[in-house]
Formats: structure tokens, C-alpha cells, sequence
């Protein structure tokens, strides 16, 4: 995995934090909602699509996860506020996952 797919990575768990604490409205329970749903994106990705996953899936599965995943954090930062920011992680995943895959 490439340094720009880890930045991605980190991009599209901070947009599912943003989620969080917009649905929590802020305060405290908007922390622990940020907590809990970066928990949960990041647990997901590991358990199913990183390079280390406890579940095994096929490459398209693999890499059908991993997008709909990154889709998931950019609509919940779109949600949040952060719409340019969640439109630019779509992008510069899908740049980078064409240009892993040519490799």
C-alpha cells in the first residue's frame, strides 16, 4: 500500500469522526459519537479490506469495499459540512486506486 493510500485512509476515518459528531451535536455526545463512528468505520476496514483483514476476500471484493467504504466517510463528511473535502477524497481515492491497480 502506497503512503497517498494511508493519507486517504486517515482522510476517509476523519469524515466518518465529522459524521459523528454532527449527528452527536456537538459536546459531549457528539464526542463520543465521533469516537464510535470512527471506531466502527476503522474496525470494518480492518477486519474486511486492509492489506493485513482477518476476512479474506477476493481482490474485486476487496477493492468494492474499500470504495464503497470511502464512499460511505465522504457522504457522512458531506453531511457534516465538509462536502469539497468529501467530493476531493472520492477523487484522489479513485486516482490513486486506478494508479495501484496499473502497477
Amino acid at each position: 500500500m502506497s503512503a497517498a493510500a494511508f493519507a486517504l485512509e486517515a482522510a476517509a476515518l476523519a469524515c466518518a469522526a465529522r459524521w459523528g459528531w454532527w449527528a452527536g451535536s456537538g459536546g459531549a455526545t457528539g464526542a463520543l459519537a465521533a469516537l464510535g463512528s470512527a471506531a466502527l468505520w476503522a474496525t470494518t476496514w480492518g477486519v474486511f479490506v486492509s492489506p493485513r483483514a482477518r476476512v479474506r476476500l477476493s481482490p474485486a471484493a476487496t477493492t468494492f469495499g474499500r470504495a464503497l467504504l470511502v464512499a460511505v466517510a465522504a457522504v457522512g463528511g458531506l453531511i457534516a459540512g465538509w462536502g469539497t473535502f468529501g467530493a476531493a477524497l472520492v477523487i484522489a481515492w479513485l486516482v490513486v486506486a486506478v494508479a495501484e491497480a496499473a502497477r
